[in-house]
């Protein structure tokens, strides 16, 4: 190969690296932006649960019924929490594999051409 035809290889070889990167980065920010928005939601759903628990607490006329009260709380706080894990962990593992076909369709294939290129 003479220098031009390296010089070129490698400038193309460089831009879609960038590219990748840049790909990679556009999967970091969404995944991030939709983390955010689950969180702030989950937030504002604890918010309202907890000033509807409060109201529904105080409104207890008996230490029975304050106990049974206090139970659905727990009952419901755990729902709530476990809502949240799966809802997080559908967003990671959405993240996961973008960047899993990210690698597999892009870098692989560009550091095997990158290595052909050298040979």
């Amino acid at each position: 190969m003479d220098n031009n035809k390296v010089a070129e290889r490698m400038t193309e070889l460089t831009k879609r690296m960038m590219d990748s990167i840049s790909d990679l980065q556009k999967i970091n920010d969404r995944t991030v932006q939709e983390l955010t928005k689950q969180q702030l939601e989950a937030a504002e759903g604890f918010i309202t649960a907890g000033a509807r628990q409060l109201k529904d607490l105080s409104s207890a006329k008996t230490i029975q019924e304050a106990v049974s009260t206090q139970a659905d709380i727990a009952t419901n706080l755990g729902k709530m929490m476990v809502e949240n894990a799966k809802r997080t962990m559908d967003v990671l593992t959405q993240g996961q594999s973008e960047l899993k076909d990210l690698i597999e369709k892009n870098i692989t294939k560009l550091v095997e051409e990158a290595k052909a290129g050298l040979e």
